[in-house]
């Protein structure tokens, strides 16, 4: 297994989300909807680095209270509904290196609206990549 901080967990939430306003920060079930992502990543012990990679102070500040860490804010040109994820993620990529100083062999990207996911499948995903 590799080391924890190898592992990077990106979680991308923007905030100007069209189809349901602050989709991200709407209450379900009790909390708000990027909380169950967040506790999920802290909660699976591979990594110390959970990051949420957003334009919006709203989310940053709410994804924060829940354990994220929010190193950098979105720049506007990563945040329109056009761009690609795989952009978003290689700029938390990029700037999460320079902000902690180290190299991650290993980026998991977490959707906010998915969250039902188990720890286990988490473990199953890691388990799969690293065989090949």
């Amino acid at each position: 297994m590799p080391a924890k901080r190898n592992i990077l967990i990106v979680i991308a939430a923007r905030g100007g989300s069209k189809g349901v306003k602050d989709k991200n920060i709407r209450t379900i079930g009790g909390k708000p909807l990027i909380a169950y992502t967040v506790l999920q990543a802290r909660k699976w012990t591979k990594t110390p680095y959970v990051i949420c990679s957003t334009d919006s102070q709203k989310i940053a500040a709410v994804a924060a209270k829940y354990g994220a860490k929010i190193p950098f804010s979105r720049t506007a040109d990563l945040a329109g509904d056009k761009v690609a994820k795989i952009d978003v993620i290689k700029d938390a990529l990029m700037r999460c290196e320079k902000v902690y100083g180290k190299k991650f062999e290993i980026i998991v990207d977490l959707d906010v609206t998915s969250p039902i996911r188990r720890i286990s499948d988490l473990n199953n995903c890691l388990k799969v990549f690293l065989k090949y």
